[in-house]
């Protein structure tokens, strides 16, 4: 009976530890949230800016495409015209003899 009876004296104080330790737990909680949402911030701030860099990297490699492609066509002419030069056709001959206006 004794047992039984200080069994029942220390439930409200288990029951308060209970309490102490959700409350801790809470408050654990509470500021893990608080500094994931400042990661959170942080980590977005350097994929924007990352995502920002992607772009200007990706533009210029478009226009470097761009100046390469244009200079394979001045290649290409420069190419053709040193072919005719070295092989003159029938056509070219007489271009160059005519008389220009």
């Amino acid at each position: 009976m004794v047992v039984f009876l200080a069994s029942l004296a220390l439930a409200p104080l288990s029951l308060a530890m209970v309490v102490v330790a959700a409350a801790r737990i809470f408050r654990t909680v509470k500021y893990a949230r608080k500094d994931f949402q400042s990661y959170q911030r942080l980590f977005s701030e350097r994929l924007e800016r990352l995502e920002a860099s992607r772009d200007r990297v990706v533009e210029r490699i478009s226009r470097v495409g761009e100046e390469f492609r244009e200079a394979g066509e001045n290649l290409e002419e420069a190419r053709e015209a040193l072919e005719e030069l070295a092989h003159p056709t029938l056509g070219s001959l007489l271009r160059s003899f005519s008389p220009r206006d």
